[in-house]
């Protein structure tokens, strides 16, 4: 027998519950051959093992843990002098050293094979419960042995309907659901939630709804009101291959514009689409115009002055507002008597029509007019949308940098990767590390992604955070190359420019996994603008 002080306090079939000093317990060959403990796991292991770990006595009296090693590991890291183990004799139960191996693999498997954890619903539901009771969330995360966000995210999953039978079903996190339950009554936010979490994609996606939430508003409110009066929405554009036209492009027998108002609504198609609105105010309020800003200030110049009558840029305040603007459709012109402005034109050909000039407002334009204002307003619909996913896209690419820069060392085997990364830099893009416009400095960004002057910070560095510190003004060099509307290329005689961008994002995939945004597709040549869908 071992020196250990066992109490048998429950004897079933041929085990014996003892209570046992960890530190005297032996280890046993294992099937889990990763027994990583954190801190977090110790800590809710020092107030006690609750479960009993599952040992043999071999024939020496040596203890063996068969089930239970990381329940005995962070026992003794946590100082526990005894924890319950449930042991049984190996003599009485195994007849030698080959029954003694199997018996032992088939009971680790058995044991970690049937353990199923808690389903997210499940936890979010016991925060939930333990919330009613009075708890504060601090004070549930510190029982919990966990961080109050994950605490903030299971009350936020267990308030949401949608967001419980979500997480389930797809299998994601609490703070994956806290997202979800934003989107409570909007199912189609829940789906594209599921679908780009599948993919890889949720943060990007979760960046893009949250970026464009006053459009998608906008344009849930426009719907509902149009729908409870009798009209059918549509948000995707339609096409000529529909079969019908914009309702602005039909007359009536007189040749006047024909009206919503004299419409069957049966007939109406209402195509809604977001517009997007800004308005600059200065400090005590007032509503500024454009013209009345001096955008050619430079703004990195704390003794700079605006031009006399105009005023500073860094004094305004920019605010973006959505409305849902409506084009309507014609399904059934012959019925309503409704002809187009050709037709018309061929049915009356001694009417002069009103010229592009002189156009009264009870015309309409002609099919050709109208199709290049249909182009340009989709022009800059698109570029409206995209800018906007671009800013979404750069919010989750620089939190994933701001995680792996606050890192003690480079990702594990991927050295070779970063120095090949930072040497095409220097080789191929140089001028980045210099690159100082308004928005995208790149000295400032690298201070801004490690929290701290890296000047200051790798003079204190031991050598594989210096790595990480050197690599950081590289990454910074690159972001500040990748403005909101890069997407849109343009850089045919400095091709070294888009290169640059390719590269980059290609690494971050290679050397962090990071996952592309659809919008950062389009800078790689992936996709092409046009491939995305826009609010």
């Amino acid at each position: 027998m071992t020196n250990n002080t066992a109490t048998a306090v429950l004897a079933v079939n041929a085990g014996v519950l003892e209570h046992l000093n960890p530190a005297e317990l032996a280890i046993d060959d294992n099937v889990r051959t990763d027994a990583a403990i954190d801190a977090d796991f110790i800590a809710s292991i020092a107030t006690g093992v609750r479960q009993p770990v599952y040992a043999v006595r071999d024939s020496e009296g040596v203890v063996k843990v068969r089930d239970g090693q990381r329940r005995t590991l962070a026992a003794r890291d946590a100082g526990l002098t005894t924890i319950p183990v449930y042991v049984v004799d190996a003599e009485d139960t195994e007849a030698d050293d080959t029954e003694r191996t199997r018996r032992r693999i088939i009971d680790q498997v058995i044991a970690n094979e049937a353990r199923a954890d808690l389903k997210p619903s499940e936890k979010a539901a016991a925060v939930e419960q333990l919330s009613l009771t009075g708890l504060s969330a601090t004070k549930i995360a510190k029982s919990l042995h966990t961080s109050k966000k994950t605490v903030d995210a299971a009350l936020a999953t267990a308030g949401s309907d949608a967001a419980r039978q979500a997480v389930d079903a797809a299998n994601l996190t609490l703070e994956q659901g806290m997202v979800l339950a934003q989107y409570d009554d909007d199912a189609d936010a829940i789906t594209e939630l599921v679908e780009a979490a599948a993919e890889g994609r949720f943060d990007h996606k979760a960046a893009e709804l949250a970026e464009n939430a006053p459009a998608r508003a906008a344009i849930a409110a426009a719907r509902d009101e149009l729908t409870a009066q009798g009209y059918t929405v549509i948000t995707d554009r339609p096409s000529p291959s529909d079969g019908y036209r914009r309702l602005d492009q039909y007359v009536d027998a007189e040749g006047t514009a024909a009206a919503v108002a004299d419409c069957d609504p049966e007939h109406l198609v209402a195509y809604l689409s977001a517009q997007w609105h800004s308005e600059y105010t200065c400090a005590d309020g007032e509503i500024m115009e454009v013209d009345d800003i001096d955008w050619d200030l430079d703004e990195d110049d704390a003794d700079a002055q605006p031009e006399d009558g105009l005023v500073d840029p860094r004094k305004v305040t920019k605010t973006e507002t959505a409305t849902a603007a409506v084009i309507w459709f014609h399904t059934r012109p012959d019925a309503a008597g409704l002809l187009t402005t050709w037709e018309w034109s061929q049915n009356n050909p001694r009417k002069a029509r009103p010229s592009s000039g002189g156009q009264s407002q009870d015309q309409p334009v002609s099919e050709a007019e109208q199709a290049r204002k249909d182009a340009e307003s989709a022009a800059r619909k698109q570029t409206i949308a995209l800018n906007k996913l671009a800013v979404a896209a750069q919010t989750v690419r620089r939190t994933k940098l701001r995680e792996v820069l606050s890192r003690k060392s480079l990702p594990k085997g991927k050295s070779v990767v970063v120095a090949a990364f930072q040497a095409n830099t220097m080789w191929r893009n140089a001028d980045l590390y210099n690159l100082s416009r308004q928005d995208a400095d790149a000295k400032k960004l690298a201070a801004e992604l490690l929290g701290t002057d890296p000047m200051e910070a790798i003079a204190e560095a031991t050598g594989e955070r210096g790595q990480v510190i050197a690599l950081a003004i590289t990454l910074a060099a690159h972001e500040a190359n990748l403005p909101k509307d890069s997407w849109r290329g343009g850089h045919e005689y400095f091709r070294s420019v888009g290169e640059g961008r390719t590269r980059y994002l290609q690494f971050l995939t290679e050397a962090y996994g990071y996952q592309h945004a659809d919008i950062e597709k389009v800078i790689t040549g992936e996709l092409s603008a046009d491939d995305i869908d826009i609010v």
